[in-house]
């Protein structure tokens, strides 16, 4: 810099020609300075010069059930650092050929012990330094303020730079083996405040309702209807409240893993498990007869399932386990959409829906039907929210297509299109691009024109729900 002295304008400093300079390198720079003439000031008079790091513990379960190599969690209380006298060399921007780094300072001793010293303006320290396991203590300043955690003040005691300002890497015992899986505390914590809250509601007389799908099921061994798979037929929900039905809880130890289960009972036979998890499992170990509850815990979230509404009812983060209420199931009510495939290609659904009616139509047309559907109403429902019957059919005649079955339909030809005007005729929902008239889609059975455009498979199979419950069906229920 060079001093400008005029008459006319303010004196001020000015850059020298050809200089190059900008606040990152003028910080970093001024940073690195102070640093020397503050540990240069220690040696002076004699006192310590320390820096405060956070206390951290390390897990090295191998069987984390994160899938990582190790989880690090703030303990929450500081220790102290000693640069000097501890180091009592430094060296600025030197070659460490230990590691092939070079640190923006260098503090070494006579015993062979080093640490660098790190000014980060806009660059932290690279990964490849702090994998060295070289301690670092790193500088943070942002702007020219900040400099002065670098020149504190000084009193009777020790010299203590900022914490605010700094962060620290491999700094010798500033990791502590955690006694207990790190993910495994945070589901007991978990774990207390669900007791802790069900306890709140019980105490303040309030409802905990725990609300479930009822089902009602075909137990029948020899169905009259079906060679393969049962009726199954949703019937709503059941609730009951379990501040109000239970009182006692009991924790039962899971050794293996550290974890606990949280049993409530109601001082008789009947209890429930409670089961926290960093995820929701499909099956329970504890067989068909004991009831339980699962909750998934998102370790980055404050907020727990049960917080977010006192009615504990299936979802994303909660699971029930051997709730649903099997009751014997008259299968002669059941209604199925079936869809058939005859040996000229035709494809057709039924109008009849009963599977008493179903039976007896496949049956009664045995030499005619080559393949078929059944798709239980209940279960489109329960699980995809009734998508259209056009739906249905299109993917329908794709899954047999698919099946190597021999289909011919419009919806599969190339020269198709829909008829805009369908809703005047719903039996008509073609538009013929080839013979310029609206048809049915099994006008392609005879056509010399028909065409298949096997793009039109897998756009009618974008329903990912619906393909697989289709597929699940054809090989699921079957007519005896």
């Amino acid at each position: 810099m060079t001093a400008v002295l005029g008459k006319q304008r303010e004196r001020h400093f000015r850059h020298t020609p050809g200089c190059i300079c900008n606040p990152e390198t003028y910080l970093h720079q001024v940073g690195k300075k102070m640093f020397v003439d503050l540990f240069e000031l220690a040696k002076k008079i004699n006192k310590r010069l320390l820096v405060d790091f956070l206390q951290t513990k390390i897990c090295v379960n191998p069987d984390c059930p994160l899938g990582k190599d190790h989880c690090v969690e703030n303990v929450g209380e500081y220790e102290e650092f000693e640069l000097f006298p501890h180091f009592n060399h430094y060296e600025v921007e030197k070659y460490d050929p230990d590691t092939g780094l070079t640190p923006d300072i260098l503090l070494t001793n006579d015993d062979g012990e080093k640490v660098y010293i790190e000014i980060f303006v806009n660059h932290p320290s690279s990964e490849e330094k702090i994998k060295s396991n070289i301690p670092i203590v790193e500088i943070s300043l942002s702007e020219e303020a900040d400099l002065k955690c670098l020149k504190p003040e000084l009193n009777d005691g020790d010299i203590k730079i900022d914490n605010t300002f700094t962060e620290c890497f491999n700094i010798p015992n500033s990791k502590k083996l955690a006694e207990k899986p790190i993910c495994l505390k945070s589901l007991d914590k978990a774990r207390q405040h669900f007791l802790d809250y069900f306890r709140y509601y019980q105490q303040n007389e309030q409802s905990v309702e725990l609300v479930y799908s009822c089902t009602k099921i075909c137990e029948s061994k020899n169905c009259p209807h079906l060679e393969k798979g049962r009726c199954v037929k949703p019937t709503g929900f059941d609730r009951f409240d379990l501040a109000e039905m239970f009182n006692t809880f009991i924790k039962e130890d899971k050794a293996e893993n550290f974890s606990q289960d949280l049993i409530i009972t109601n001082g008789k036979k009947a209890k429930i498990r409670f089961q926290f998890g960093l995820r929701l499992s499909e099956t329970c170990e504890y067989g068909d007869d004991g009831r339980v509850v699962q909750y998934a815990i998102n370790l980055d979230s404050d907020t727990y399932p049960w917080q977010e509404c006192s009615v504990v009812q299936e979802g994303s983060k909660v699971r029930f386990l051997n709730f649903e209420k099997k009751n014997e199931l008259d299968c002669k009510r059941q209604f199925f959409n079936a869809i058939v495939v005859y040996k000229n290609g035709r494809c057709m659904p039924l109008s009849e829906h009963r599977i008493t009616d179903i039976k007896k139509k496949i049956l009664e047309q045995k030499q005619a039907i080559v393949e078929y559907i059944l798709i239980p109403t209940s279960r489109l429902e329960q699980e995809l929210g009734f998508p259209t019957y056009k739906d249905q059919f299109k993917a329908a005649i794709s899954v047999f297509k698919l099946k190597k079955q021999d289909v011919r339909n419009c919806f599969l030809c190339k020269y198709s299109g829909d008829n805009s005007y369908s809703w005047d005729d719903d039996s008509k929902p073609i538009f013929c691009k080839t013979f310029r008239f609206p048809c049915s889609s099994g006008q392609a059975v005879g056509c010399e024109r028909y065409r298949i455009k096997y793009d039109a498979v897998q756009e009618h199979l974008n329903n990912e729900g619906l393909k697989r419950l289709l597929f699940e069906c054809l090989e699921t229920y079957r007519i005896k």
